[in-house]
């Protein structure tokens, strides 16, 4: 009797350790799958916040080339790039929309940059982003003290630079 019942207890301690084992499996499989749901929803809450922001950008480009004091500025390419074509949309109380296609692919160290070229000394207008067509289309705003549309150019700078254009021309545009 002594001998069943050890018998007994061992079966039951190992049938006991079995299911233990399957729980801890269990768990492991369920945290996995926890894991990889809160990195899908960490992705599908970073693609609305970026689908949210280019429905705004769309929306302030709409309301800019809908805008009653819209200047169109036709940017010439420059031999830099005699292929590429441009336009500015300006208004002077919503914004300025740039369209550029045609342009080559920056190499590293440098980017497009946008001056603004009143009777002074040209402004920086920051740095513009190029997507993988050779296009870039961005919503900027002119700089204070620029008031009224002026002559516009887009320049190849070294990463960094923004006081003063060093770089090639790639555009130039004067307002009607």
């Amino acid at each position: 009797l002594f001998k069943l019942s050890a018998v007994l207890c061992l079966a039951i301690a190992g049938g006991l350790g079995w299911y233990a084992s399957q729980q801890v499996n269990l768990a492991r499989a369920l945290q996995e799958n926890l894991d990889v749901a809160n990195n899908r929803a960490i992705l599908a809450e970073l693609e609305a916040v970026t689908a949210q922001q280019a429905a705004r950008e769309s929306s302030q480009r709409a309301d800019i080339l809908a805008a009653e004091d819209l200047v169109m500025i036709l940017l010439e390419s420059q031999p830099a790039a005699p292929d590429a074509r441009g336009r500015a949309y300006w208004s002077d109380g919503l914004g300025i929309v740039l369209t550029l296609m045609g342009l080559p692919p920056v190499p590293p160290g440098r980017t497009y940059h946008l001056w603004f070229v009143p009777a002074t000394n040209p402004v920086s207008g920051g740095s513009l982003s190029l997507d993988d067509a050779g296009r870039i289309a961005a919503t900027v705003h002119a700089p204070d003290g620029v008031t009224a549309p002026v002559p516009m150019a887009i320049t190849l700078e070294p990463d960094g630079a923004g006081v003063a254009p060093i770089g090639e021309v790639y555009f130039l545009g004067r307002p009607n």
